[in-house]
């Protein structure tokens, strides 16, 4: 029997930290960070459903003409971006090992347009195996929503009673109901990631 796990992709298997997309917002509009962490939090679910993208959020929020924010501004607002999403040696080792053992996994995030590129390019170069992005832009949906979660089982009924590993309690929760087995890691807070790796990969 195939062994199948779910896995949620910011601090789980990416670190992700978007203070240098904060300090460019800041810098390059002339805002407090604290304005612009104020646009991450109001803008992060619908740049997750992937129905638009960064810039143009960017726009809509500060009230731009379309044609406001030059090539170099636009720029270095997508490289800061991009460099939220950080690689983890070890966490994408533990990965490869497992579809060595010819586990199959899914990654279940939300995630938007932009970083899913940052992801899809990451996972091309350093994964070889079955594993498949269930990704909240290609969705149009999110966790913790059922239908999220729904949609998953439909699509792919072999996730049924799987381990699912995530950060949030509010998505475990929701995941549990659909019979998912949930299990909470935090990558911020491992003290010691070999052994918590081990520990997950005793429960797939």
């Amino acid at each position: 029997m195939v062994k199948v796990v779910t896995f949620d992709l910011g601090n789980v298997i990416f670190k992700v930290d978007f203070t240098p997309f904060i300090f460019s917002l800041s810098h390059l509009f002339g805002i407090p960070s604290e304005q612009a962490n104020s646009f991450l939090t109001q803008h992060q679910a619908s740049l997750d459903l992937g129905i638009t993208n960064l810039i143009d959020e960017i726009q809509t929020h500060f009230h731009l003409p379309s044609d406001q924010l030059s090539v170099p501004v636009s720029s270095v607002l997508l490289d800061s971006w991009y460099q939220s999403v950080i690689t983890e040696p070890l966490t994408l080792r533990f990965l490869q090992e497992l579809l060595d053992d010819k586990v199959k996994i899914y990654f279940v995030s939300n995630i938007g347009n932009e970083h899913s590129k940052t992801v899809e390019e990451i996972f091309s170069k350093e994964l070889k195996g079955d594993y498949i992005n269930f990704f909240s832009s290609y969705l149009g949906a999110r966790k913790p929503q059922w239908l999220y979660f729904k949609t998953l089982l439909d699509m792919h009924p072999e996730t049924h009673n799987c381990l699912y590993v995530d950060d949030l309690d509010a998505n475990l929760n929701v995941g549990i109901k659909f019979g998912f087995r949930g299990y909470k890691f935090e990558l911020n807070k491992s003290i010691d990631l070999k052994k918590d790796l081990e520990i997950i990969k005793s429960l797939i």
